[in-house]
């Protein structure tokens, strides 16, 4: 058995369980901040708008869809803001993605991506081999290539 087998995982490493129901009141609040609400008019929209995205009858795992939004879009009814709310759905969307990767592929797209730790960095900080965060990053860009943004915009990642 290995030495990094052995020693237990940290508290980073814990998956987290985010109910769908507040999934969808985050992503809601950040596509309408995004797309240049006001945070008292995001409030009052996602207040009304809701009950059309209600997730009570949903499974926790499902993933949140452009399609949940098509409500909001008709609610705001703002057609020259259409580029700003596609580009915060994606937003969204991504995000949502990001948090239903597993811990340890989050934590290394995470650092990879935001923290411009090179793989080695992460390896030297992890205790993993250079051979695991590899594939954990590749596995979690892929991931967040194919189901982060709609249409597989994402896919200019190079790997």
């Amino acid at each position: 058995m290995s030495a990094a087998a052995s020693t237990p995982s940290p508290e980073w490493v814990r998956p987290i369980s985010i109910p769908i129901a507040d999934r969808l009141l985050a992503t809601t609040y950040l596509v309408l901040r995004r797309s240049g609400l006001r945070a008292r008019a995001c409030r009052r929209t996602c207040r009304k708008a809701l009950p059309g995205l209600s997730a009570e009858d949903r499974p926790a795992g499902r993933r949140i869809r452009p399609e949940d939004f098509a409500a909001l879009r008709l609610r705001l009814g703002r057609k020259g803001r259409s580029v700003r709310f596609d580009a915060a759905v994606d937003e969204a969307l991504l995000l949502d993605a990001m948090l239903s990767l597993p811990p340890r592929q989050r934590f290394v797209v995470r650092s990879a991506v935001t923290g411009h730790w090179s793989v080695t960095d992460i390896a030297a900080q992890t205790g993993w081999t250079r051979g695991q965060v590899h594939t954990l990053l590749r596995a979690g860009l892929k991931t967040l290539a194919t189901q982060g943004a709609p249409g597989g915009r994402l896919t200019s990642f190079s790997w």
